[in-house]
């Protein structure tokens, strides 16, 4: 008995009866299987064809060689991968578009241990749901401004109480690019926003206490897909029920304490320590210039919110929640392609130790962008973000404390300045927290990463 669900566009988690778990990844674009896409080359300016759907050989070659050289280190260090190594699947003459002469499609077959994204279905569901789970109508919005520095709040915009976290990291993001570039001097923080990111200006989300409202049985939210909202379906109601119900019952032994805090926290922290890890190694996710990236100033980078994902609970060691994917571009200082040829020639192996350096620093700031809620392709998807946009600006301004309590857990481990608030390992809101991160993916279950 197989049972297989969409994981992502190209994509698929099968589950066996006898409880083993894998991604196949490279087995068709959705149900659409192989599509070929024409596009025009920013480098020679004539069309080219591409393959959607797909892996090839040596990017299966990458993703399993990563996936275990990772898992070598960072295991023994309590940080998990989502994937084991498996093999590949080569496909023959009739899913061969270009012909074998070229490269041939492959399917990268792994076991998995966790199959919902932080982006897509933790971080958008709890956006959606953070109205429900706080009361409102205890919280003082004046009070509540209190809970920044001043520095954050001699920054307020005339539209917004105070300056969003994902609006201060992304001024940040294109400081970094300018600076990469050396279009702006050293010690430029951003361009709108020219402070330090630091405890400076962040609030300690992680311990600004937060009324929490128990959730009401048969009180179903909507659940979100591409094509928009719809009525929580019954498969998911029951479970829907039990989660809320046992939600309830644990709730009270937070004693007053932010559950929400506590979980934004320790999002941060394990994405921070996870990036940490693999930075120490010299591992870059994948952060690259290609024919896709239209200007100069433009990379592609697999450091995003979907690409870490939920690990089971049986599966987790330690105390995180997460577990890290997708290495199929992954490379070192050594084993870097220049793809493109901006800084190295075009097909050339290796890149200097400064200049991956740099490559580095450009990933870790473009993962703490997204996780701030900046980037809507790894966060709350876009046809979402209307019914966030009508939130209160209470609920807004809670949003923001709970993404700073992120950034500062995250640069805690990161750049090991333990001096920023992280919040401590708790049994119990670890285990309310997990009920949490069930109930905001079941608002997102069925919109495909």
């Amino acid at each position: 008995m197989v049972r297989s669900e969409n994981e992502g566009q190209r994509e698929i988690f099968l589950k066996t009866a006898s409880s083993y778990r894998y991604r196949l990844k490279g087995c068709g674009n959705n149900d659409e299987g192989f599509v070929i896409k024409y596009e025009i080359s920013r480098k020679t300016k004539k069309m080219t064809k591409q393959i959607r759907g797909s892996a090839w050989i040596h990017t299966a070659m990458r993703e399993n060689y990563m996936t275990s050289h990772l898992a070598n280190t960072l295991e023994k260090k309590g940080v998990l991968g989502a994937n084991a190594a498996m093999g590949a699947y080569l496909y023959g003459p009739s899913n061969q578009p270009f012909g074998s002469e070229v490269s041939v499609p492959c399917c990268i077959v792994q076991e998995t241990y966790g199959d919902r994204r932080l982006g897509t279905h933790v971080m958008s569901g709890l956006a959606l749901l953070l109205p429900k789970l706080l009361k409102t109508e205890s919280l003082n919005l004046v009070e509540l401004m209190k809970s920044f520095p001043k520095t954050r709040l001699n920054l307020n915009s005339a539209d917004d109480p105070v300056v969003s976290t994902a609006a201060l990291m992304s001024d940040h993001m294109i400081a970094v690019e300018l600076h990469a570039n050396n279009l702006v001097p050293d010690g430029t923080h951003g361009v709108s926003f020219n402070v330090k990111r630091d405890d400076s200006l962040f609030a300690a989300g992680a311990t600004i206490a937060l009324p929490h409202r128990s959730l009401k049985r048969n009180d179903y939210p909507a659940q979100w897909t591409r094509n928009g909202s719809k009525s929580m379906g019954k498969r998911w109601r029951r479970k829907w029920n039990e989660l809320v119900s046992e939600y309830n019952s644990l709730l009270p032994l937070a004693k007053g304490r932010s559950v929400l805090g506590y979980l934004y926290s320790r999002l941060g922290s394990d994405c921070g320590r996870i990036i940490r890890e693999m930075h120490d190694l010299n591992v870059s996710w994948g952060t690259y210039q290609d024919e896709i990236c239209i200007s100069d100033d433009q990379w592609h980078c697999n450091a995003h919110a979907n690409n870490v994902v939920v690990l089971s609970e049986k599966d987790t060691i330690g105390n995180m929640f997460l577990g890290y994917l997708d290495l199929d571009m992954a490379f070192d200082d050594e084993t870097y392609v220049s793809l493109y040829g901006r800084g190295s020639p075009l097909g050339s192996v290796g890149v200097s130790a400064k200049t991956h350096e740099v490559l580095l620093r450009r990933e870790h700031v473009n993962f703490l962008e997204v996780l701030a809620g900046a980037d809507a392709t790894s966060g709350v998807p876009m046809i979402a973000k209307e019914q966030v946009r009508k939130q209160s600006n209470t609920v807004k301004v809670v949003s923001s404390i709970l993404h700073d309590g992120l950034v500062l857990a995250y640069l805690n481990e990161y750049e090991d300045k333990k001096e920023y608030p992280k919040a401590p390992f708790d049994p119990i809101l670890h285990k309310i927290s997990r009920l949490l991160i069930k109930l905001s993916i079941i608002v997102m279950a069925d919109y495909v990463a």
